[in-house]
Formats: C-alpha cells, structure tokens, sequence
C-alpha cells in the first residue's frame, strides 16, 4: 500500500511541476533554462500548501494506524500491554 502512495505522490508532483511549466510558457516565459540570469527564467516547485497537505495528511495517517493497532494489543494481550505502556513512551 505504501508503495501506491509513494508512486501516487511522485505522479502527482511530476504532474504539478510540467502543468506549471506549460502554464509558464503561455505566459511567454521559458522555464528550465539553467545558466542564464534573467530573473523570469527559474523552475517553480509546488505551492507550499501541496506539501503542507501532504504532511499533515501523512502524520494524520501514521498517527490512526498506531491508534488502531494500540486497541488490538490491548485486546490481545490485556493487562500486560497495559504495563508495556507505562514503561515506554508512544513517539520517540
């Protein structure tokens, strides 16, 4: 599952950057051209949000998963889990 992700999140990024690329060249400006120092000629990364999203969504995600698997250990072994979690923190 965690490869779909991380194969999904590069697709996508790769999308983001060529559609930001093309929109620069409607613009009249030409993206990706390395070595000249014309202040309109640089690559443009995604917008900061996209990666916000990605983060929070990704800590949200990790953050259920370790939720849920704390409830079967305690239905699985009980009162000893129970003991384990007073010695250890959850995060490092």
């Amino acid at each position: 599952m965690t490869r779909y992700i991380a194969v999904a999140t590069l697709f996508l990024l790769v999308i983001l950057v060529l559609s930001r690329a093309f929109q620069l060249k409607k613009m009249g400006i030409k993206a990706i051209r390395f070595g000249e120092m014309d202040k309109k000629d640089f690559l443009i990364p995604p917008p900061n949000w996209i990666i916000l999203i990605y983060i929070f969504t990704g800590t949200w995600l990790v953050n259920r998963q370790i939720l849920l698997e704390e409830q079967s250990l305690k239905k699985i072994y009980g009162e000893k889990y129970m003991e384990y979690c007073n010695k250890v923190r959850r995060f490092l």
